[in-house]
C-alpha cells in the first residue's frame, strides 16, 4: 500500500502499510507541511560543537562552529541537519529567519513523524 499522511483537526495521522498512527505533533517544533516537515529551532553560532538537541522547554537547538557571517552558519545548519535526518542537503531550505537565530526549516519528502524519530530519537 501507499504511504499517506493525512491531516486533521487535533493531529496528524500517518498511515504506512495499512496501519494508521496517530500523533499529535502540531503543538511541538516539527510540523507537517504539504512538501514534507516543517521544523522550527533555534541555532547557536559560533558554538564548539555540531549537534542537535532537544531543550526541556521542547525546543530544538542546533549547535554549530560557523559564526553568523555571510549565511555561513546558515549552511552549517543545513549540513548538521542533514546529517542527522540522513537527508541531502538539497532536501532542506530555510524557510523563515534567513538573518535570526530562531529559524523554519523545511524538510521536503520526508514526513513530520519520520523528521521526529530521526532528530530526537526517542
Amino acid at each position: 500500500m501507499r504511504d499517506c499522511v493525512v491531516l486533521i483537526e487535533h493531529g496528524l495521522i500517518e498511515c504506512r502499510y495499512g496501519r494508521a498512527i496517530a500523533v499529535n505533533l502540531e503543538k511541538g517544533p516539527i510540523k507537517a507541511h504539504r512538501e514534507g516537515a516543517l521544523i522550527e529551532l533555534k541555532v547557536h553560532p559560533g558554538s564548539s560543537r555540531r549537534a542537535v538537541e532537544e531543550i526541556p522547554n521542547g525546543r530544538i537547538s542546533v549547535y554549530v562552529h560557523a559564526h553568523p557571517e555571510k549565511g555561513k552558519a546558515n549552511q552549517e545548519t543545513l549540513k548538521v541537519l542533514s546529517e542527522a535526518l540522513g537527508v541531502p542537503v538539497s532536501h532542506l531550505e530555510i524557510a523563515r529567519g534567513q538573518k535570526t537565530r530562531d529559524k523554519t526549516v523545511l524538510a521536503k519528502g520526508i514526513s513530520a513523524v519520520e523528521v521526529r524519530t530521526r532528530l530526537l530519537k526517542e
